[in-house]
């Protein structure tokens, strides 16, 4: 797998380069190698650069029904740090973790989540989904009968606006909405938990 480019998708992350001695990851797109390397060694660039070598790598996780890597590694200054990330192409992600596995010598698990663990992230999003959408549709009220309260922020100003053009019916209709898929998540993921799978290294 090494010196290979790979299309990936993540937090403002578009390619990966893997090295025999470290990850290599970038917001933008190249076609090879060498291209990526030209890229990488300018001092000077816009784009969103990520290192991780594999010794400072503490663990690389995915469950068996999401496409999701996520990477935890000691990050500058021995910061914990995480990188989460997932391939385009969904065969080179088992390639990726039997690449660690096999020349990297990562210890493999295998668990089944339990209820609670696989739900906890969406019961969160959850309890978020309804606060968001309580205070948007006060604000969308206060908005109607002209009490809104200004401000000079910008995303503030875009939120009022997109509350504004929703109104209080459309911000509890699509609250409600988010917050059902979110439900119905909860409850596939509680009733049917996922495998993940671990590497860590030795």
């Amino acid at each position: 797998m090494t010196e290979t480019i790979y299309s990936i998708s993540g937090n403002k992350l578009e390619s990966l380069l893997i090295t025999s001695d470290v990850l290599l990851f970038s917001s933008q797109s190249f076609n090879n190698a060498e291209d990526f390397r030209t890229a990488w060694s300018k001092k000077v660039s816009l784009a969103t650069k990520v290192e991780i070598k594999y010794d400072t790598i503490k663990s690389v996780k995915k469950e068996d029904d999401d496409d999701e890597i996520l990477i935890k590694y000691k990050g500058a200054l021995g910061i914990p740090s995480e990188c989460e990330f997932s391939f385009m192409n969904k065969n080179d992600a088992a390639s990726f973790l039997q690449y660690l596995e096999t020349e990297h010598h990562f210890t493999h698990t295998t668990e089944r989540l339990s209820p609670i663990k696989s739900a906890r992230p969406y019961i969160i999003g959850l309890v978020i989904s309804i606060g968001i959408t309580v205070f948007a549709h006060y604000q969308a009220v206060a908005i109607a009968n002209g009490t809104a309260n200004e401000s000079s922020s910008r995303k503030t100003q875009m939120f009022n606006n997109i509350v504004e053009m929703l109104g209080d019916k459309g911000v509890i209709g699509i609250g409600v909405l988010v917050c059902v898929f979110i439900m119905y998540t909860i409850w596939k993921r509680f009733t049917n938990p996922p495998m993940l799978t671990t590497l860590i290294p030795k």
